[in-house]
């Protein structure tokens, strides 16, 4: 019961949120401080990282190996971002890749027709309106079996609701610490807690969304997945998207120099401090067999 009510509170924030943040700054209501967006921009990046880099990279994908203390860690960073305990989040995106785009994916934007109409509502769909739909819900967890069997994971998932109540107080105590005031309390809880939460919520839906419609498509995939640099940008890394459709057991996604891909940065840290471990990355030759230009010359 109290999973629906977080998940109904959720959407509104979600629907709701941005327009009155824009309404806000636009009316002058709301003041903003470098601790504001300091406090936004850094837990943004703390737990977009654990979706990117534990949820997706290393419990999804298995990209990378590491050990219980830092799968901890990642996975706790992960829950506070407010996207779903490991083990669902793990089932939804390992069930999307298992359809992709296809009947049967939970959030994809090309199952609902391909006139102006049909587009406009996959479009909603795979970027919220699949929250609405309860049949996500009912889920065996058939694909997440072995993290399951995870005691680690199974942990964080048992206290879902405690980490993304934690991703307030943070920011909610270091405001009001780093300023001695009660208005600094609630800023952060405001800016570093709420906006934080809404801007994640979205950026992420993108990678559903924009992701699957719009952007380059350097390698030949069975669905409609496509780089979008922007995207990868707020998502650290996420928005290269075609090539992890291409290559989904890849920790790195931005396959290229220019790329910007901070997970991989991360990942790459991870590895040199001897956390992480049998880091999985395409071969020259892999990424030429799927390579879209080439093929098309052949």
């Amino acid at each position: 019961m109290l999973e629906r009510i977080l998940k109904i509170l959720i959407i509104v924030v979600d629907c709701a949120g941005p327009l009155l943040i824009a309404v806000g700054l636009f009316a002058g209501i709301l003041h903003v401080t470098l601790l504001d967006i300091s406090l936004l921009v850094g837990m943004h990046v703390i737990t977009m990282g654990g979706v990117t880099v534990g949820y997706h990279r290393l419990l999804s994908h298995k990209a990378f190996k590491t050990g219980v203390k830092t799968r901890r860690i990642l996975a706790i960073l992960g829950a506070m971002s407010g996207q779903s305990d490991p083990i669902r989040w793990v089932d939804l995106h390992r069930r999307h890749h298992r359809y992709e785009d296809v009947e049967g994916d939970v959030h994809s934007p090309h199952l609902s027709g391909e006139d102006f109409w049909g587009r406009l509502k996959g479009f909603w769909y795979s970027h919220l309106g699949w929250i609405f739909d309860d049949d996500w819900e009912r889920s065996d967890f058939r694909y997440a079996v072995d993290i399951q069997n995870d005691s680690v994971i199974c942990f964080v998932s048992r206290y879902a609701l405690v980490w993304p109540l934690l991703s307030f107080v943070i920011p909610a105590v270091l405001g009001g610490v780093l300023t001695g005031t009660w208005t600094g309390f609630f800023s952060g809880f405001f800016w570093g807690g709420l906006v934080r939460l809404i801007f994640g919520h979205h950026v992420s839906a993108c990678v559903n969304s924009v992701c699957h419609v719009w952007g380059s498509r350097p390698f030949v995939t069975k669905d409609y997945s496509c780089n979008h640099g922007l995207v990868a940008i707020l998502t650290l890394g996420e928005g290269w998207h075609n090539n992890h459709h291409a290559f989904p057991c890849s920790a790195r996604q931005g396959l290229t120099g220019w790329q910007i891909d901070p997970s991989w940065w991360f990942i790459q840290l991870l590895e040199k401090l001897g956390l992480a471990w049998d880091v999985r990355v395409p071969s020259q030759k892999e990424m030429l067999r799927l390579d879209r230009s080439r093929l098309q010359n052949t």
